[in-house]
C-alpha cells in the first residue's frame, strides 16, 4: 500500500502579465481504492491531466488541471490545479 499527498491550488493568471498562486489545501491519504476512485471522479468533473513527473527520491507526481469558467473574465483566468504525489 502506497502513501499519497493531494495538494490543491488556485492559479490566477492577469491579463497584465502577473500569476498568482495560492494553496487551498494539502492531504494525505493512505487507500489505494479512494486514491483510484478520486483520479476516475476527476475525470468525470472535467479535469484533465497535463503532466507526470519523478524526483530525485522517486516520489512520483501526477498534475491535474481545470480551468474555472464560472470565476474567469477577460482580466484574470482562473484555474484549478490538483498534484498527486506517490510517495515512495
Amino acid at each position: 500500500m502506497e502513501k499519497y499527498l493531494v495538494d490543491f491550488r488556485k492559479i490566477e493568471r492577469f491579463a497584465d502579465g502577473r500569476v498568482r498562486m495560492s494553496p487551498i489545501h494539502t492531504s494525505k491519504s493512505y487507500n489505494d481504492e479512494m486514491m483510484d476512485r478520486f483520479k476516475s471522479d476527476l475525470k468525470s468533473f472535467g479535469y484533465k491531466c497535463v503532466g507526470r513527473s519523478k524526483d530525485e527520491h522517486g516520489n512520483r507526481y501526477t498534475t491535474y488541471e481545470l480551468k474555472a469558467l464560472w470565476v474567469s473574465s477577460k482580466d484574470c483566468e482562473v484555474i484549478s490545479r490538483i498534484t498527486i504525489t506517490t510517495l515512495k
